[in-house]
C-alpha cells in the first residue's frame, strides 16, 4: 500500500527549494570542470603541458611524435602545429615553462646524419610556442640510444637552469650479454643553448629490454635550497641520487626510496603496454610542508594484476622516506596506473592524476581520476575528472605517460583517450580554489 505523507505548505516549499537547489548543485558539479578536446589528429599520445608563469593565459602542450599545441586563452582553444628540428623529432615530449615567456620542448631524435634516438634534443620558444629555434642537444654517445627523459626548470629573468635526466641504452631491446642501461644527467645554465657533459648517476646497471630490470623513469626535482634529487625505478627498486652543487657532481651512491616488489612494468588488460614509472616532485611553496619531496608511482604489490597508486615523502632531502601509502581508496580489483603529480608553488597542495578502472566492472573501460591532498600527502580526496570513460584497443599504441601542471592558481591535467583505434588528448579547465 502506498504511504501518504501530509506536509504543511511551508514544508512543501522547503522541500521544493531543496530539490531545486540539489538539481542546481549537481548541474554545477557536472559542469564544474569543462573538458576540452585538444586534438584527435595524427594519433596523439604521450602528452606534456606547461603554463607560462608570466602570463597564465599562455599554455603549450605536446604529443607524440611531433605535435605542439598552443593556447592563449588558458586552454579553452588550441592551435595544432608540427614541431620541426634538423635532428628529427621522435616523440617523448617534455615541455617546461621558463622566465620571460620562454618555453622548452625536449624530445627524442631521429637525425639523418646520426642514428635513431642517439641524443636528447631541446628546442626553445621565446614567443609562447608560436615559433621554435633549431635546437640543441645532450647525450650523444656514439650509437647508444638515449630515451625516456624528463626535465626540471629553475626560471630566471635572463637565464633559466634546465636539469634533464634520462636512460641510456647500450642498444635498445638488446638481450646480448654486456649490453646494459644507465641513468644519465645533464644541465644547461644558459636557456638551453649549451649542456654540460652528461654524467652517469646510476651505480647499478639495468638490462636493455625496457622492462622491470631496466633502469628507467628518471625525474629530477629541486628543493627550495637548491638540493637536486633524481629518482628512477629498476631492479633495485625505487631509488635516487642527489647533487648539492646544481648538478655539477652527484653522490657516489644511489639510495633506496623503497622496494618495488611488483616492478614498474605492469600489465593492464586491453592496453598495448602500461607502466607505473615514478614521478618525483618537491614542495617549493611557503606552506607548512615546504621542502617535502614526494615520490609517486603505480605498482601491483598484491601480484594479482591489481596495480594501485602509491606515494611516499621525505622531509630531509632523501635521507629517510615515509612508508608508501595508497592513494586510490577503492576496494575493487580494478587497475590504477600511469600516475603523474604536481605540487602548487602557491599553496603546496598535491595533485595526482591517473587512469582508473574502478567503475568498469568486467569491462576494460578506463577513466581519469584525481587525488588531492591539503595535508602534505597524508590524506587524499579522490574524484573522477574525465567526462566519461573510454575503451582502448590493445592493438593501438597508447603511450607511456600523461601529465599535469599547476601555476598561478590554474590546474591543467592532460591525458590520452582511445576509443577503439581513435586516439585523442584532453585537458580540464580547473582552478585551485574550486578543488576541495
Amino acid at each position: 500500500m502506498k504511504r501518504l505523507v501530509f506536509q504543511s505548505p511551508a514544508g512543501r516549499l522547503a522541500i521544493s527549494f531543496l530539490f531545486i537547489f540539489t538539481i542546481k548543485l549537481n548541474c554545477l558539479r557536472a559542469q564544474e570542470f569543462p573538458q576540452i578536446l585538444i586534438s584527435n589528429e595524427f594519433e596523439p599520445e604521450e602528452v606534456s603541458i606547461a603554463i607560462s608563469p608570466q602570463n597564465p593565459a599562455v599554455m603549450v602542450a605536446g604529443s607524440n611524435l611531433d605535435r605542439v599545441y598552443t593556447s592563449n586563452d588558458s586552454g579553452r582553444t588550441w592551435q595544432n602545429n608540427q614541431l620541426i628540428s634538423k635532428y628529427g623529432v621522435y616523440g617523448d615530449p617534455c615541455i617546461v615553462a621558463g622566465g620571460a615567456n620562454r618555453f622548452y620542448y625536449f624530445h627524442l631524435s631521429n637525425y639523418k646524419k646520426g642514428t635513431w634516438i642517439d641524443r636528447i634534443v631541446c628546442q626553445r620558444s621565446d614567443d609562447g610556442g608560436k615559433t621554435w629555434n633549431k635546437g640543441s642537444y645532450t647525450g650523444l654517445n656514439g650509437v647508444k640510444n638515449q630515451d625516456k627523459h624528463w626535465v626540471f626548470l629553475l626560471p630566471g629573468k635572463k637565464n633559466d637552469t634546465l636539469y634533464v635526466a634520462w636512460t641510456q641504452f647500450d642498444k635498445y631491446n638488446s638481450a646480448a650479454v654486456g649490453d646494459s642501461s644507465a641513468i644519465m644527467f645533464s644541465a644547461s645554465y644558459d636557456n638551453g643553448k649549451n649542456f654540460s657533459q652528461p654524467l652517469k648517476i646510476s651505480y647499478y646497471k639495468g638490462d636493455c629490454l625496457d622492462g622491470d630490470n631496466t633502469v628507467e623513469g628518471a625525474v629530477p626535482a629541486v628543493h627550495p635550497d637548491g638540493t637536486l634529487l633524481v629518482a628512477w625505478a629498476g631492479p633495485k627498486g625505487l631509488v635516487f641520487n642527489r647533487s648539492n652543487d646544481k648538478g655539477k657532481t652527484f653522490e657516489n651512491q644511489e639510495r633506496l626510496i623503497c622496494a618495488m616488489p611488483g616492478g614498474w612494468d605492469i600489465s593492464v588488460k586491453g592496453l598495448f603496454r602500461a607502466n607505473g614509472l615514478p614521478v618525483l616532485v618537491c614542495d617549493r611553496s611557503n606552506g607548512p610542508f615546504s621542502g617535502r619531496f614526494y615520490a609517486c608511482w603505480a605498482e601491483d604489490r598484491s601480484i594479482e594484476n591489481n596495480p594501485d597508486i602509491w606515494i611516499c615523502h621525505s622531509d630531509d632531502k632523501g635521507n629517510s622516506w615515509s612508508r608508501p601509502s595508497k592513494i586510490n581508496r577503492d576496494n575493487s580489483s580494478a587497475a590504477q596506473f600511469m600516475p603523474w603529480v604536481c605540487v602548487s608553488e602557491e599553496t603546496g597542495k598535491v595533485y595526482v592524476i591517473y587512469y582508473d578502472r574502478r567503475e568498469s566492472g568486467t569491462t576494460e573501460e578506463t577513466a581519469i581520476w584525481m587525488g588531492c591532498s591539503n595535508d602534505g600527502g597524508q590524506n587524499f580526496s579522490e574524484r573522477k575528472i574525465s567526462r566519461g570513460s573510454f575503451l582502448p584497443d590493445s592493438k593501438v599504441f597508447f603511450g607511456d605517460y600523461l601529465n599535469i601542471t599547476c601555476s598561478k592558481g590554474l590546474v591543467r591535467p592532460i591525458w590520452m583517450e582511445a576509443n577503439g583505434e581513435k586516439l585523442s588528448i584532453h585537458t580540464l579547465l580547473m582552478n585551485e580554489g574550486d578543488i576541495p
